[in-house]
């Protein structure tokens, strides 16, 4: 009887966090792992996951996004005899409880290594942490031919709650020392959009201090800001190209952009199969998130990633596999019409990138590195 790998799943916005632990699974079951897909929104959850648990077969517990962890106390937990991995995709400010769970053999990762180098120092005990990238699944055969792909430019994201100037203008509320903070972060962030926005915000408040929650309102609030203005501002420019856009919250563009088609919200597998009918597939994200699934989602589909740019895409991606589009205001709309311009180019470019996603960045290489971490760290995880 294979050794068993229990995995988790939960609210999950557009159904993304619980494809991906879909396809975690499905990676390590290629490995020879059983694996257990326990619900956290049953009302069994609980006694379903301390069966799970308690079964002499757990070789390993993967967490993505902190699902299924304690929130205090071991309880049940404490009578696992297997290490668990938590797998975030996200900054660790979004999710400060998992990094402090309280498990004996506790692992975790983050996707950049400036968020690692971050969480060892704002959390206390420090936590086991290393750097794995986002993924995405391989396919099973080719990407869909270039000469079908129907939709110029794609791009899949939510804007934010509300559009960037409103979202900035609310600043003004919390006081004139505090809007004044914000504003010098948007000012330094601007500067150099590649430093992590930690490091900004540590900057302008003259302070070496690193516990989270001193971070935790200003990340959020420029975060926010520094999302919706790049999305929308990119979007904005996209009607000559007819691009297409799946997401919620663009009805405040939506009559002024005729040459967009918005798709409204559009689940996750749905997203993947646009992919598959887009030439270029857009990563609209502050330079400091450096990774994103949509990049790995857009190669492996067979598409062009036009993303803002990132060190590990410099560093993974250094002979244009991936597209990395200027980040300065407007500077993008010249970077994708000089793209489209060249379609013999393009189809090009997106064959290498998808040959570079399937040499080293499918699910299948991000469990194989999780587990010679794990092996690296005194855990032998292996399949009976």
């Amino acid at each position: 009887m294979p050794s068993r790998v229990i995995l988790f799943k939960g609210e999950s916005q557009f159904g993304s966090v619980n494809a991906m632990v879909d396809q975690a699974a499905a990676a390590f079951e290629r490995r020879g792992f059983a694996t257990t897909r326990v619900d956290i929104r049953d009302a069994a959850f609980a006694a379903t996951l301390e069966d799970a648990i308690r079964a002499d077969d757990v070789a390993l517990v993967f967490s993505l996004n902190g699902y299924g962890l304690p929130r205090s106390g071991a309880g049940f937990y404490g009578a696992l005899n297997a290490p668990v991995f938590a797998y975030y995709v996200d900054h660790p400010l979004y999710h400060p409880t998992g990094a402090m769970a309280p498990l004996r053999r506790f692992f975790l990762s983050y996707p950049t290594p400036h968020q690692v180098g971050f969480a060892l120092t704002a959390f206390q005990p420090a936590p086991r942490a290393t750097h794995v990238a986002h993924a995405a699944p391989a396919p099973e055969g080719p990407p869909p031919p270039w000469e079908d792909r129907d939709i110029p430019v794609f791009f899949s994201g939510a804007p934010g709650p509300l559009p960037p100037a409103e979202l900035r203008a609310q600043w003004a509320t919390l006081g004139p020392d505090r809007e004044r903070q914000l504003n010098d972060m948007v000012d330094l962030h601007d500067h150099d959009p590649l430093a992590p926005l930690e490091s900004v915000i540590c900057h302008v408040l003259g302070t070496d201090r690193t516990e989270h929650a001193l971070y935790t309102p200003f990340f959020m609030a420029v975060d926010m800001y520094l999302r919706a203005r790049i999305k929308v501002g990119v979007v904005a420019n996209l009607s000559p190209v007819g691009a297409w856009v799946a997401g919620p919250g663009w009805d405040f563009l939506k009559d002024r952009l005729p040459g967009v088609r918005f798709l409204g919200e559009v689940p996750a597998d749905e997203t993947r199969a646009l992919m598959g009918r887009a030439k270029v597939t857009l990563n609209l994200l502050p330079p400091y998130y450096a990774s994103h699934e949509r990049v790995f989602q857009a190669m492996a589909a067979g598409s062009v990633a036009a993303s803002t740019p990132s060190d590990l895409w410099s560093a993974w991606f250094g002979d244009g596999q991936v597209a990395q589009l200027p980040y300065a205001a407007h500077g993008q709309w010249a970077e994708l019409e000089g793209l489209l311009s060249d379609d013999a180019g393009l189809a090009e470019r997106a064959a290498r990138g998808h040959r570079a996603f399937l040499d080293g960045h499918t699910w299948d290489h991000r469990v194989a590195a999780i587990l010679r971490y794990l092996q690296a760290s005194g855990e032998e995880v292996t399949p009976r």
